[in-house]
This record gives structure tokens, sequence and C-alpha cells, in this order.
């Protein structure tokens, strides 16, 4: 009995170092990030690339843009690396100013949702499987079309906290051509969009410029204006400084990330992409910007100020746009200086028979802005 149980266990040993042994090695994202700097101003990133970028065929490019753009899974996770680094060094550079004008509860609210914010991968709403080759067919000039599709799955959670699912296949199509120098590029990709125009589901190929045009668009764009410097003297001008100084300030140091950490990503794409396919983009994009400059631009203006308990000023604005609520603002004073206790987005009934209800806000960054 004895050695038919040693024998037994022996052999359970071995079926675990076997199971072990089979088990599939972790998954490699496409690419990872490497971050330094410690401040936004200091900050710095750069992608690593993990995957296999084979331009000898049409779908080699293909697999390996879709690795550095589809944002399956796999990379959103490589992602919250940069972006937990990036919310710890804008964090460091914003606290000075965030303690001049934000009272601490507000403060501290402000700082958990930008915390929380940057902790957020989205898989609670959204799955995003690999892309994968569904198709491969000869275009005209010795040009490759190339058919992708990729399972998108949709998560909802009702009141009840069930999870609801529902999933989509993404379609695209990228036209490829082989250069001079035997490598395969991308001259063209689109997305299957539908045409709700239709009353029946119907889709057509859409020409995607995806992030490459986003990146575009936002470095060939107006740069932020620079930040004003704080002002606590009046209720007012601290409510102003909010805009001008603090949200400002978000604002440059944010679009300071295009010039820091994306351009890494931006080079590793382009070399996938024909020369004269990223020309035509960002000749689309100039165009676009073109268009959109002499579109007037709202302005932050305070409405009014009225008092409140205990001292507190009440500061309202007006829209910023036709699109957005007015913005109130509660300050009290402390040592002779004006602070922001509680910022809210004021939603009025379209009855006009209730008072208005205030929203408040957690994250002052999160306010309309022109």
């Amino acid at each position: 009995m004895k050695r038919r149980l040693i024998c037994s266990l022996a052999v359970l040993a071995c079926c675990a170092i076997v199971a072990r042994g089979a088990e599939a090695p972790p998954e490699i994202p496409p690419y990872e990030w490497k971050c330094e700097g410690d401040t936004a101003e200091a900050f710095k990133a750069e992608i690593v690339v993990k995957q296999k970028v084979d331009q000898s065929t049409a779908r080699g490019v293909v697999e390996a843009y879709c690795g550095f753009a589809d944002t399956r899974d796999l990379t959103r996770k490589a992602d919250m690396t940069a972006r937990a680094a990036w919310a710890k060094a804008l964090a460091k550079s914003m606290s000075d100013w965030e303690t001049l004008l934000l009272c601490e509860s507000l403060r501290l609210s402000t700082i958990k949702a930008r915390a929380d914010d940057a902790a957020n991968d989205g898989m609670a709403e959204r799955s995003m499987h690999p892309t994968t080759v569904t198709g491969e067919t000869a275009g005209e000039a010795g040009a490759v079309v190339i058919e992708t599709m990729q399972k998108i799955i949709q998560k909802r959670t009702d009141k009840e906290g069930s999870v609801h699912e529902e999933s989509y296949d993404k379609k695209c199509r990228f036209t490829c051509a082989k250069g001079t120098d035997g490598q395969w590029r991308i001259t063209k990709a689109e997305t299957a969009q539908r045409d709700w125009s239709q009353e029946k589901e119907v889709y057509a190929w859409r020409e995607d410029t995806g992030m490459l045009g986003f990146f575009y668009f936002a470095t060939k764009g107006k740069a932020p204006a620079a930040a004003q410097d704080p002002k606590q003297d009046t209720p007012q001008n601290a409510a102003l400084s909010v805009y001008h100084s603090l949200l400002a300030r978000g604002e440059v140091l944010n679009h300071k990330l295009y010039t820091t950490a994306f351009p890494s990503w931006v080079k590793a794409c382009e070399a996938l992409f024909e020369a004269g396919y990223l020309e035509r983009i960002q000749k689309d994009v100039d165009d676009s910007l073109a268009r959109a400059d002499g579109r007037p631009v709202g302005k932050v203006e305070i409405e009014s100020t009225t008092e409140g308990q205990e001292g507190r000023k009440v500061v309202l604005f007006k829209p910023v746009s036709e699109w957005s609520p007015p913005v109130q603002m509660t300050l009290k004073q402390t040592d002779g200086k004006w602070q922001v206790e509680a910022a809210g987005i004021v939603q009025t009934p379209k009855d006009g028979d209730n008072p208005a209800d205030i929203h408040a806000v957690v994250d002052v960054y999160k306010l309309p802005k022109p």
C-alpha cells in the first residue's frame, strides 16, 4: 500500500512537471514603452519594438502596422506603463499651482480623478482582439490588397450590476506596393463603414488615416497658448486663473507629449507606408487646418459674481461655446488669497420653472474649455 502511494505521488509529480512545461509562454506585446523623467518638463518616452517587422510581403507589412495601431488589449496594457509614468510626472509639475488655486478637497479630488483616469485601461468597457488577415488579392499594377478583421467586444453594466456584451467585427483593407528596395509598403488604408443613408445595413470602404492622421493634425495645428501666472487677489481673478493658468498649463504640458513620446511610435508606423501616401495625408491635414483657421474661438468670460455663504463668492461664467453649459465656481478667501472651493456645470431645465441644477466637477481639468 505504501509502495503504491509513493508510485502514485511520483506519477502526479511527473504530470505536474509536464503540465508546467506545456504552458504557453506569456504573450509579448508588439511594443513596450521606455520612460524617464519625474516631471512633465523632463519627461521622455520611446517605444521598444518587440514584434517582428516583416516587409518582405504585403501580409507582413500589414500585420506589423496592425500590431502598432489596432490598440489590442495587449498593447493597451503596455501603454498603461507610459500613461502611469506621465500622470505621475504631470501631477508633480502641476502640484504648485493646484495648491495655490484649489482648496484642499477640490485639489485632492482632482488628483484622485487624474490617477484613476491613468489607471483605467478601458478593459471594463471594451475588449479588442488582435487583428487577423482574412483575405489577400491581387490589385492593379502589381499591388496586393490585404483585408483584415478585428473582433471588438463592447461591455455595458446595467443598474443591477450585470455585464452585457455585444461583439462586432472591424474590417479594414490595405493596398500595398513593393518598392524598388524590395520592401512592401502600405499605399492606402480603408475601413468598412456603414452607410447610414441606406435603410438596409450597407457598408462601404472609406479611407482611414488612423492615429497617424490624428498625430499630424495635433502637431501641425496651433500650439496651446502659454499659461499666465495665477492671480488670487480677487475672486474673479482666481476663478479666471483656473482657466488661464491651471488648465492652460495642463494643455501646454500635454501637448508636449507629441514631441517627447509619440515621435518614436510615429516613426515606426511611417516606415510601413509609402512616402507619397504620407505626404497626401499631411496635405489633407493642412487643408483641414486652413479651413478651420478662420472659425471663431470661444472666450472665457465672467457673467456675474454673487455673494455665497460665510463670505464666499460665487462666480458664474458665460458658456465658452454654443454647445457648452455655463460653469460656476465657489471661492473662499484664506489668508487674504482666494481659492476655488467647488466648481460645477450649470444645467438649466428646459421648462424654466425649476431652478438650475449644479453638477459638481471633481476634476477641474474636465471643465468645458474654448
